[in-house]
């Protein structure tokens, strides 16, 4: 069985990432070091690569990236369905 893993939704509003998601990543990787655990960073829609790196620096081990035109613009049942 592989390492667990925290998951953090990266909220995104007009195509630009809210600060709160850095936040939680990095908040999400102190927790993740401490308990032995990864952090994996969920990216629905366009993929915004320019910001990639930038989770990486706030802690995130991995970057699961979901596009989909459905997924442009938050709807509850296609992001629920993406993330399930």
């Amino acid at each position: 069985m592989g390492k667990k893993e925290i998951f953090v939704f990266v909220e995104k509003r007009l195509e630009q990432v809210e600060m709160v998601s850095l936040e939680l990543i990095s908040e999400a990787a102190r927790l993740a070091e401490k308990a032995g655990m990864s952090v994996s960073a969920i990216l629905l829609g366009k993929g915004n690569e320019e910001y990639y790196q930038l989770f990486f620096e706030c802690g995130a081990n991995k970057i699961i990236v979901v596009e989909n035109p459905l997924l442009d613009d938050y709807v509850t049942e296609p992001f629920a369905q993406a993330l399930t």
